[in-house]
């Protein structure tokens, strides 16, 4: 059935469309016009044929929970995976004919969680990252990597990704395929079950089979602020042959106007020998930028409760045809409103995207909607040679600390250089 695609308000990327009801969205592109959204609650799989300028839900997973996850490859290819409905393990399902017909696989059994998947740009193996146990659940026993070869039906696990030795627990990875079929991963590390310690980070030469390079990333600053792992997810993204880019969040001290805040930031590490080394944690945005954000957001304060902070949150990031880097989060420099007596922040999604060997000013993909906090757990984003994607969930109004979905949007961007250099989309 083709879904009727509403045009939301003003003040955001011109082409925002509306998708019904869901959250944690997972983007992929085929780059020959294909656009492929999963959500859950629930749980479905949209595709656009035409550039995203129409959807259709081409698939209903019945049996998920949540994390549900997409890839896809130019030949057609499609593979899908998600938590168990049981919390018993990893669905999976299969496509090559760009998702016009799903065929289910074999699942990996377990308290399994947090599993994303990634193609072999060289191979087509299907590359799966997930933690054995999680934060909420069954103690984490570690992150783990597993393959498949026939498209994502069948996936055989090939070890274990982390180092961590308790009361350390390896919990939320991510991984991205480099174009030597180099696997890299990252994750976080919490020592108390709820709280994020560290980011973490590793590599692969052998398609998974064993992992070496490890590193941390990134000391989470707990003394600042809410460190619990929600506010803490990590994204990889690979360009190229060894340049790696690895996104995260944490609370950093700015001092504006003599005053010092300690908002939650969106920062990357750059990786240009395939993850053997790093430079240091920088943020996405420049000093000007974020001066600019905490003024905004300080000015338009109402209350002190409800995270009455300057919060960069959910980044998400993806690399297009042309080696740029294009980054997301839900940001709240437009302060706080009132909902029955209560203040709550204003947020929207922002985007930016590399020039040289830095990240551009950011743009506003969305309109500002009232809540205590985004719906959880991620938002997405893909590129191909016309467009940059984003979709996100918004819950207008909604006063609860944990939300997992809501209205869910996708927009669009044309995904010229030039724009973005000039800073058309302000």
């Amino acid at each position: 059935m083709l879904l009727c695609l509403s045009p939301a308000a003003q003040a955001q990327w011109a082409d925002v469309k509306s998708l019904g009801f869901g959250g944690e969205p997972s983007l992929a592109v085929d780059g020959n016009g294909k656009v492929f959204l999963t959500c859950h609650i629930s749980s479905r799989l949209f595709v656009s044929p035409d550039w995203g300028a129409t959807f259709a839900e081409k698939q209903a997973f019945m049996d998920a929970c949540c994390d549900v996850a997409v890839a896809a490859r130019p030949n057609g290819d499609l593979a899908v995976s998600y938590m168990s409905s049981a919390l018993d393990g990893i669905k999976v399902w299969s496509s090559t004919d760009g998702g016009t017909s799903m065929v289910r696989g074999n699942a990996l059994s377990g308290p399994l969680d947090r599993e994303w998947i990634a193609y072999d740009r060289l191979d087509g193996a299907v590359h799966m990252v997930y933690s054995n146990g999680y934060i909420g659940g069954p103690l984490s026993q570690g992150v783990y990597h597993a393959k498949s070869v026939d498209n994502g039906l069948n996936y055989v696990q090939t070890g274990r990704i982390d180092l961590s030795v308790a009361p350390d627990r390896a919990v939320d990875p991510h991984v991205a395929i480099g174009d030597t079929g180099r696997v890299y991963a990252l994750w976080g590390v919490t020592s108390d079950t709820d709280t994020i310690d560290r980011i973490d980070f590793a590599y692969s030469d052998d398609g998974g089979l064993s992992f070496t390079g490890h590193k941390t990333l990134g000391a989470i600053q707990k003394s600042l602020g809410d460190s619990q792992e929600r506010w803490m997810y990590t994204c990889l993204v690979s360009v190229g042959k060894d340049t790696v880019y690895a996104f995260f969040h944490n609370y950093s001290e700015v001092t504006v106007a003599g005053s010092t805040y300690r908002p939650l930031l969106l920062k990357y590490c750059k990786s240009t020998d395939g993850g053997v080394t790093f430079g240091p944690a920088v943020n996405v945005l420049s000093d000007l930028e974020l001066t600019a954000a905490i003024t905004s957001y300080e000015s338009k304060k109402l209350g002190t409760s409800n995270h009455a902070m300057y919060i960069q949150t959910l980044g998400w990031a993806c690399a297009d045809p042309f080696g740029r880097v294009h980054v997301v989060w839900q940001d709240d420099r437009a302060g706080q409103g009132l909902f029955q007596g209560q203040a709550l922040n204003y947020w929207h999604v922002r985007h930016s995207v590399t020039a040289s060997d830095t990240f551009l000013p950011s743009d506003r993909v969305s309109k500002n909607v009232l809540m205590m906090r985004p719906p959880l757990d991620f938002i997405s984003m893909a590129a191909d040679k016309r467009h940059v994607y984003v979709s996100w969930v918004e819950s207008p109004n909604d006063t609860l600390e944990w939300v997992f979905n809501g209205g869910l949007f996708i927009g669009k961007a044309k995904n010229d250089a030039l724009s973005w250099t000039l800073g058309q989309r302000a």
